[in-house]
């Protein structure tokens, strides 16, 4: 396929077979009905009165005696104009959906709209990116205030740091409606483009009020104290942002942090080459400019998903709503300990993690020849020294807990498991935050864990926890020795 490069930039990107579609795989304005329209009257003469819409999932069938998680989500620059199109612009509308809302276990979702309105020069303003201020860099690194001063434009400026008008009347917002709710659980803060600036400000306003992030092509490079204030916090962050972004740079709002986000165990990054409508074409959106690679929030509102029910992204095998689930819907996750009844399940998430993660690191055979039969017989044996995650009835994850009197450590995670499905929603980092808290608490000083040398899935996340490698070793399975390696941690 030969595309003109002046609409298409990423045309070199293409590979042999893609084709491009301009439809994302979805209708909208089908759930729009389901958001209710309301006034938030002005707390600040500069920003005004603000528009926003509600959807509360207990008027549409949910249950009204449980807790639900309140999405608070930010449009982009532009988008307010076109009214309640902007939920959908915001990537939200189908996640009012029935089959959306049921796989997040349900979720109140709000969506404020800016104050904007045409510039005599066509361009939107009074968008979420309105400055308060002249840009503040003292948060940054020193190289990066060098590149703001050679590039005097003012909205690169305010890429880089300039407080918005919008944040206290947002943060007011948000106390607001959250008080006007029967059951509100906890909070994802959602932005779109534009609306991922004003959603990065708000966290640096006030990360305390935030339980997670879904920050979609942001157009804002966050500084490194607020980074440090998120982890230290291990508030989850899902950074999604497509390579050849049109209108946000990738090289401006992400490249300079990537080793830094690879480092932080809170944070994962959706960084397609490509963004992919719902059909698996390459997405195009020629609306005056080419933006079809910036609107990843349509790949996000297809829930990371193809039609034909494959994930988009590997690392999120259940999609965005699997993540919301887990992210802000870890009230339905339950850390106990294990009973024989968990038993089943506990060997059936350990075969399938063998036979699927292990491929090209345990012998084939070993791993055929595995059977949740034959694991339940070894585990019913010793599951008295378990943990398992469950919600429900489900067990998604379990760990192994043993106290040690050894020089080296005091006390192991002998293993850690979760449902292969169910892998970077956070559970291990439950069960392994779990594991440091029991051993704390029964005065322990230092954690081993064992895993094998060449899974390095798992030493990545051993890592981003905070485990230093320790001594190496070997272990028998089958005919073969496999060479292993440790992480310690300090309690």
């Amino acid at each position: 396929m030969k595309l003109d490069k002046t609409l298409y930039p990423w045309a070199d990107a293409l590979e042999e077979g893609m084709t491009v579609g301009e439809t994302p795989g979805y209708a909208t304005g089908d759930y729009l009905d389901l958001f209710e329209e309301r006034i938030f009257p002005a707390i600040d003469e500069k920003v005004g009165d603000l528009r926003y819409y509600v959807y509360d999932p207990t008027k549409h069938g949910m249950p009204a005696d449980r807790i639900y998680p309140v999405i608070f989500s930010l449009h982009g620059a532009g988008n307010a104009l076109a009214g309640k199109l902007a939920v959908n612009y915001s990537g939200m509308e189908l996640f009012a959906s029935p089959a959306y809302q049921q796989r997040m276990g349900g979720a109140y979702i709000v969506c404020p709209l800016a104050n904007e309105y045409r510039a005599e020069d066509g361009s939107s303003a009074g968008t979420w990116m309105t400055p308060k201020a002249d840009s503040d860099l003292s948060e940054y690194s020193e190289a990066l205030r060098t590149f703001a001063k050679k590039n005097i434009q003012g909205r690169l400026r305010r890429m880089l740091g300039a407080e918005s008008i919008y944040t206290e009347t947002l943060m007011a917002l948000l106390n607001h409606v959250r008080a006007g709710f029967s059951s509100a659980g906890k909070t994802l803060l959602t932005g779109s483009s534009a609306g991922g600036y004003g959603a990065w400000r708000l966290l640096n306003a006030a990360p305390d009020r935030f339980d997670a992030a879904l920050l979609m092509a942001p157009a804002y490079l966050p500084s490194e104290k607020l980074l440090d204030r998120l982890q230290e916090r291990n508030i989850p962050v899902l950074l999604c942002h497509g390579l050849h972004d049109e209108l946000v740079p990738f090289d401006l709002t992400v490249r300079p942090h990537l080793d830094r986000y690879a480092a932080m165990a809170n944070v994962q990054t959706f960084l397609p080459k490509l963004v992919l409508n719902r059909d698996g074409s390459v997405a195009s959106n020629i609306s005056g400019i080419q933006m079809g690679q910036h609107c990843i929030n349509n790949a996000i509102q297809n829930d990371l998903m193809l039609a034909d029910g494959t994930p988009m992204w590997a690392e999120l095998p259940q999609g965005i709503t699997g993540w919301i689930r887990v992210a802000v819907g870890e009230r339905n996750l339950i850390i106990r300990k294990a009973t024989a009844e968990d038993v089943h399940q506990i060997a059936e998430i350990i075969v399938e993690d063998w036979q699927k993660a292990y491929q090209g690191i345990i012998d084939q055979d070993l791993l055929d020849a595995m059977s949740i039969e034959m694991q339940y017989g070894k585990e019913i044996k010793r599951y008295h020294d378990y943990v398992v995650a469950v919600d429900g009835q489900k067990v998604l994850g379990y760990a192994w807990h043993q106290m040690l009197n050894e020089e080296a450590a005091d006390c192991e995670v002998v293993a850690l498991y979760t449902r292969y499905a169910c892998r970077k929603m956070g559970i291990g980092r439950r069960l392994l935050l779990h594991a440091m808290d029991t051993f704390r608490a029964a005065g322990k000083k230092k954690m081993i864990i064992w895993c094998l040398k060449d899974n390095t899935e798992a030493r990545r996340f051993y890592e981003k926890m905070g485990g230093v490698e320790g001594q190496s070793g070997s272990h028998q399975w089958g005919n073969k020795a496999y060479e292993l390696v440790s992480y310690l941690y300090d309690l």
